[in-house]
């Protein structure tokens, strides 16, 4: 069981690298199981008559290797710089300031109602801010307080 799942993770097309595994470790695409019943020939069909020939055909792969390397960089940054912006993007401060009238988003477990039913709570008023996100609420005409993270905050 391990073995198929190691072999299938290594010949899986990853988007981030736009390569199998297999191929960016050996350089050339896997060869298939059924393949080998079926004899469709992938590995490469230059006949190598001398050893000159071998190594400067090995050398040729080398040098390609090399450059899908790099290319698979490229596109791991390239990526990784998108994903960061989305992150960025989803991840802005809200601009509330103590003092401010808010509501809560409830849990989807908490509604009760259906879905007409709203999913805010409050108004409440912004009492205090303290560390990670987290906001004190108090409601309005009592004293207790609430505290919540400020991404469920509108």
């Amino acid at each position: 069981m391990f073995f198929t799942t190691l072999w299938a993770y290594q010949t899986t097309y990853k988007v981030t690298t736009q390569f199998t595994p297999f191929e960016l470790v050996y350089g050339i695409q896997p060869v298939m199981l059924v393949e080998f019943m079926v004899s469709i020939k992938k590995i490469s069909d230059v006949p190598t008559k001398d050893l000159n020939q071998a190594i400067h055909v090995r050398m040729e792969d080398l040098i390609r290797l090399d450059e899908e390397h790099w290319h698979v960089g490229e596109n791991i940054n390239h990526i990784q710089l998108l994903r960061k912006e989305n992150w960025d993007e989803k991840g802005k401060l809200k601009n509330i300031c103590e003092g401010d009238l808010v509501v809560w988003m409830l849990k989807s477990s908490k509604i009760k109602g259906g879905k007409f039913k709203l999913p805010w709570k409050g108004p409440y008023k912004v009492h205090n801010f303290l560390n990670n996100n987290i906001v004190e609420l108090t409601i309005i005409g009592d004293d207790e307080v609430e505290r919540v993270n400020i991404n469920k905050l509108k």
